[in-house]
């Protein structure tokens, strides 16, 4: 495969067709050209389920369709986890979930990839989390990180519903959000006192590894960019 044709379109038109083992072949010459797993997820596969889910909204492309591409691309997801390295465990808890009625889960298990590689252990609940069932298991394994993840606007409610409770039961843990947020869900959420809103994952990795593992923060935004 050519490596100009390595990149995000190149992977819906396979995607799109429902070829696998293309996906696979696609992702192995990737990491074969030098791409890093990051790179791969943030160059390729995160603006591919962007457009996935534009076209679905735009009824260009049925339920049935994004549903096959969401799953072919969590296979390409786990080939390219079985080729990192992990970092040495680090001894930090996270819990990443998608709030209630959310079924876009992938780029939540995207971020939770990224903390794992990081050296983090995470419990990643999936999609569509009532918020008792996020604050419960928060309350229960008291992780340092909650990561909250909102695609469609109109789970927004359930994300302050979920946040609320969360702060009930433990007002520790630092919150992140992530997903697709306006401006006007930015500024709701900073009247609530939360100001780690994300729309882009890797500027989240970069604000956790700041917070938390005191490394140079710009060093991960140097390597996507690269």
């Amino acid at each position: 495969m050519k490596e100009n044709n390595l990149n995000h379109k190149g992977f819906i038109d396979i995607l799109r067709v429902g070829d696998q083992n293309g996906i696979n072949h696609f992702v192995n010459a990737c990491s074969d050209a030098g791409f890093t797993s990051h790179n791969i997820y943030m160059n390729i596969i995160f603006p591919s389920l962007v457009q996935i889910r534009e076209l679905w909204s735009q009824g260009e492309i049925s339920i049935a369709e994004e549903h096959m591409c969401t799953e072919i691309t969590k296979s390409a997801m786990s080939l390219i986890d079985q080729q990192v390295k992990y970092k040495n465990s680090n001894d930090l808890k996270a819990v990443l979930a998608c709030v209630k009625d959310e079924t876009h889960y992938l780029g939540a298990k995207m971020f939770s990839d990224f903390l794992t590689w990081d050296g983090w252990k995470c419990d990643f609940l999936g999609q569509d989390n009532p918020p008792t069932t996020i604050a419960d298991w928060v309350g229960k394994v008291n992780p340092e990180v909650v990561g909250l993840s909102i695609v469609m606007e109109e789970h927004f409610d359930n994300l302050l519903e979920t946040i609320e409770q969360i702060q009930s039961l433990n007002q520790e843990c630092q919150i992140i959000v992530g997903g697709i947020l306006t401006d006007n869900h930015k500024i709701k959420l900073n009247e609530i006192g939360m100001k780690n809103a994300f729309s882009n994952p890797i500027e989240a990795l970069d604000w956790i590894r700041s917070t938390f593992l005191q490394r140079n923060h710009s060093l991960l935004l140097e390597e996507y960019l690269l």
